[in-house]
């Protein structure tokens, strides 16, 4: 959402924890120098913090939402060198630092933290964000919302395997009338449809699916 905003590489928190702990195997393709500024969380002991890397400046920035330290700061500086260097070896001057913003007061809100500090930093915003309890909460909920907003469309997936198809050659679903959601008949045991607690319809589910409602007994 950031990423496609500020044109921004995002890179996943996979690569970038790997990265912050010397391996850069995942980068294998991936170009950093295509992009102007390319970021990502870092997951380390449970906490999370960011790096943005901006690849034309030659610089990384590093942002811990208690406040990065120079050996954070000077790590950050190694690692990022290092990892454009796969790419690019005859890159030799590397900075890295960080900038000030509020601080986490608790002990369990870095992840929102680092969402907000990504979003702000990359569409150059000023940073600034509450960190008290009421403040928090809605910075979750407003992230929350934002998720659900971008979220693809999970209408035509089994709620019970999360695929689209179960293999089948064709393949036969089954609403359930308390939740509303849709499941492949063999994906939750190919129940009968006979007695009160079904309803058959004859309309047809998405995609020509033929469909039964379930109301469990």
């Amino acid at each position: 959402m950031v990423g496609r905003r500020s044109g921004a590489l995002i890179l996943d928190t996979y690569l970038m924890t790997s990265a912050w702990q010397g391996s850069f195997k995942g980068f294998r393709k991936v170009n950093l120098l295509q992009y102007d500024v390319a970021a990502g969380a870092v997951c380390d002991k449970a906490h999370w913090t960011l790096i943005i890397m901006y690849l034309k400046e030659m610089r990384a920035v590093y942002l811990d939402p208690f406040g990065a330290t120079e050996e954070q700061v000077k790590k950050c500086q190694a690692v990022t060198r290092a990892l454009v260097r796969t790419k690019h070896p005859t890159i030799t001057k590397w900075t890295c630092s960080t900038v000030p913003h509020p601080k986490q007061q608790d002990s369990k809100s870095c992840g929102v933290f680092v969402c907000k500090l990504a979003e702000q930093m990359l569409l150059v915003q000023d940073i600034n964000y509450p960190v008290d309890q009421e403040g928090v909460a809605r910075l979750r909920l407003d992230l929350a919302v934002t998720l659900l907003k971008n979220s693809d469309d999970l209408s035509d997936m089994c709620k019970a395997c999360g695929e689209a198809s179960s293999g089948a050659e064709v393949d036969e679903w089954i609403e359930c009338t308390t939740c509303g959601r849709w499941y492949h008949m063999s994906c939750v045991g190919h129940p009968s449809t006979d007695g009160a607690s079904w309803a058959v319809t004859p309309r047809r589910a998405g995609r020509g699916r033929s469909a039964a409602l379930w109301a469990p007994a």
